[in-house]
C-alpha cells in the first residue's frame, strides 16, 4: 500500500492525461453537458490533489513538477479544442481576449526555454487563480453554453498569469519550480 500511495501523484496525472481526449471526444458532437463538467471537475481535482499528495508524501521532485506542468498544458489544449468544437460561437464573442490568452500560453514559455533550456514549471498563485476562474467559466460554458463577463474576466486573469510567467523568468537567476509569484523570484 505504501508503494502505491507514493505513486498516487503519478496516477492522478495519468488520470488527468486520459481525461483530456475523453473530454474532447465527448464535445466533438457539438454538445456538452453536466457530465462533461463533472469530467472536467475530476481533472481539475486531480491536479489539485497530485501536488498536495506529492508534498505530503515527500515525493515532490523536479521531474514530477515538470511532468505535472506538461500534463496541465496537454489537458488545457484538449479542453480548448473541446470548447472550440462545442461552443465556437460563444468563444468568438470574447474577441481578442481568447486569441491573446492562447498565444501567450505558448509564447510565455519561450523566455524560459531560451534562458534555462527548459519550460517554466512555476505553479504561481496567479496560475492557480486563473485555473479556478477558468474552471468557473468552463462550468458555465460546458454545462449551459454560457460565456459572458465571467469568461472574459477569466481570460483576462489567465493573460496576466502568462505575463507573470515571463516576468518570473526574467527575474530568476536560475531555473526552479514552485515560484509563488514575481515577488518570490526577486
Amino acid at each position: 500500500m505504501d508503494g502505491w500511495l507514493k505513486k498516487s501523484p503519478w496516477a492522478l496525472m495519468g488520470l488527468r492525461l486520459a481525461l483530456g481526449p475523453i473530454l474532447l471526444l465527448d464535445a466533438l458532437d457539438g454538445e456538452t453537458d453536466l457530465w462533461f463538467v463533472a469530467g472536467l471537475g475530476l481533472a481539475i481535482l486531480s491536479d489539485i490533489l497530485d501536488g498536495m499528495l506529492a508534498r505530503r508524501l515527500g515525493v515532490a521532485s523536479v521531474r514530477l513538477r515538470r511532468v505535472d506542468s506538461l500534463v496541465d498544458s496537454l489537458l488545457f489544449l484538449f479542453v480548448a479544442a473541446a470548447a472550440w468544437a462545442a461552443h465556437r460561437a460563444v468563444l468568438l464573442e470574447t474577441g481578442w481576449l481568447l486569441w491573446t490568452m492562447l498565444a501567450l500560453s505558448l509564447l510565455s514559455q519561450i523566455p524560459a526555454l531560451v534562458k534555462f533550456g527548459r519550460a517554466a514549471a512555476y505553479h504561481a498563485y496567479s496560475a492557480k487563480l486563473a485555473g479556478l476562474a477558468l474552471l468557473g467559466a468552463g462550468g458555465l460554458l460546458f454545462g449551459w453554453g454560457l460565456g459572458g463577463t465571467l469568461l472574459k474576466v477569466s481570460l483576462g486573469i489567465a493573460i496576466l498569469s502568462h505575463i507573470e510567467r515571463v516576468v518570473i523568468t526574467f527575474l530568476l537567476p536560475e531555473w526552479r519550480t514552485d515560484v509563488a509569484g514575481f515577488w518570490a523570484a526577486r
